[in-house]
């Protein structure tokens, strides 16, 4: 299982709006997602078509509210990803007894066998170029210092 943020998109300001909102509700959405029922997860894994074997990516995991439903149906992998810092956090702390990966082991994961694809806002660098395959690039991002 891996859990991970990301928040790479053109209108940055957006994305910042998105995040903050939901590292606010870090805190208190373990006791919202109670009331979650388990049979309308379970639904929308398997009309998802999760099922054994399955590689499941779960854009927007929050606390993984997912991942007992997605281990129920057997699936191989599972990839969490979130805008929230804190909500990635808060999901690793939960599910500290399966395998997490961080963001600089991606590349070695992928080289080695371990993962399939490696999905994470990355930069595409020479290095880079060098020992892995990059999809077409779908934002550009830039820096600046304003003095």
């Amino acid at each position: 299982m891996i859990i991970e943020s990301s928040y790479r998109c053109k209108e940055r300001r957006h994305v910042d709006t998105v995040a903050a909102y939901f590292d606010e509700k870090a805190s208190v959405w373990e006791e919202m997602e109670k009331h979650t029922k388990s049979t309308v997860q379970a639904a929308v894994a398997v009309m998802a078509g999760v099922a054994e074997g399955s590689r499941v990516l779960d854009l927007g995991c929050g606390l993984g509210v997912m991942i007992p439903v997605y281990l129920q149906l057997d699936a191989a992998h599972i990839l969490g990803v979130d805008i929230s810092q804190k909500m990635i956090r808060k999901a690793q702390e939960r599910w500290a007894d399966y395998p997490n990966i961080e963001f600089d082991a991606i590349i070695n994961a992928v080289q080695s066998g371990k993962a399939d694809v490696g999905i994470a806002g990355m930069t595409v660098t020479e290095d880079r170029l060098k020992s892995i395959d990059f999809t077409q690039s779908y934002t550009t991002a830039t820096q600046v210092i304003i003095l």
